[in-house]
């Protein structure tokens, strides 16, 4: 897998957006979108702190799933450049009940601009960043166990209570199953548990924007599988022009998940009033 070479994938096949805005102007010619890495750092110490030292500036947000935890501490590690969030709701007692997704931040944006939102676990973390503009966005870090149903469980509970269509939300997920609508070209093996999330995501107003038809996993039998996926709903979707699939993974299994968001400020708006005859007289 280390041959492959990432493309740009405009969002245009898995989410329709019908009657949408103007997609946000750039205020200079030399803006770049931000964008969103994920990956699963597959426990590994050298892979998560590859991602944390080495991820270009453009690179906002790391949603990170079973990144190393400090055996010593059992918390992810600190890093001078990152904001380190996970659930504060889970309390570990043993190095075995560690978090399994953890999100890290920009330390660019000021600690004021960043809120941790509650009703995660070990396997989920939510947080709203203030962007540029007064733009508020959510994002979403979901790992789920293989064999089980508990990480969907929370997020399907995390959803009822705290999902809000009014702000723009994108949720990236090691979701360990197969499912035909993201299975790569000739993968055709599907777990029972996989329709109950894609059903969960569609009804709370989510689409996948990942990468279509690319593998992210390698599994040990040799098949090229698709189980990270992103989601976006649909204020976050008019916000990325695109998305890729990158093998510069930091060594993982995994392959690296990228979104990128065109998170430059609206353009001004300017109201003309018209003058009255007498003042032009």
């Amino acid at each position: 897998m280390s041959n492959y070479t990432p493309t740009l994938t405009p969002i245009v096949s898995s989410f329709q957006v019908v009657d949408s805005p103007p997609s946000l102007v750039p205020c200079n010619e030399d803006f770049a979108p931000s964008s969103i890495a994920q990956l699963n750092c597959h426990n590994s110490r050298v892979t998560t702190y590859s991602i944390l030292n080495s991820e270009p500036v453009s690179v906002f947000l790391l949603l990170l799933q079973e990144p190393w935890i400090n055996p010593l501490t059992c918390f992810p590690p600190d890093h001078e450049g990152w904001w380190t969030i996970y659930s504060p709701e889970h309390q570990l007692t043993n190095l075995q009940d560690k978090h399994r997704a953890v999100s890290y931040v920009r330390k660019s944006f000021a600690s004021r601009d960043l809120k941790i939102l509650p009703g995660g676990s070990k396997f989920l973390t939510a947080l709203e960043l203030l962007m540029s503009g007064g733009l508020r966005l959510r994002a979403l870090n979901l790992y789920a166990q293989p064999g089980t149903t508990t990480g969907i469980d929370h997020l399907r509970n995390w959803l009822k209570t705290n999902k809000d269509r009014r702000v723009a939300t994108i949720m990236g997920m090691d979701s360990n199953l197969h499912h035909h609508s993201w299975n790569p070209p000739g993968y055709y093996h599907v777990h029972q548990s996989a329709k109950p999330l894609a059903v969960l995501c569609g009804r709370s107003g989510f689409g996948r924007i990942s990468e279509k038809d690319t593998p992210t996993f390698l599994s040990s039998r040799g098949s090229k599988t698709t189980i990270d996926l992103t989601w976006a709903n649909i204020l976050a979707a008019r916000m990325i022009p695109s998305t890729s699939t990158s093998s510069n993974n930091h060594g993982s299994d995994h392959q690296k998940l990228l979104t990128f968001i065109n998170a430059a400020p609206p353009p001004p708006v300017f109201h003309t009033v018209a003058p009255k005859a007498a003042e032009i007289d």
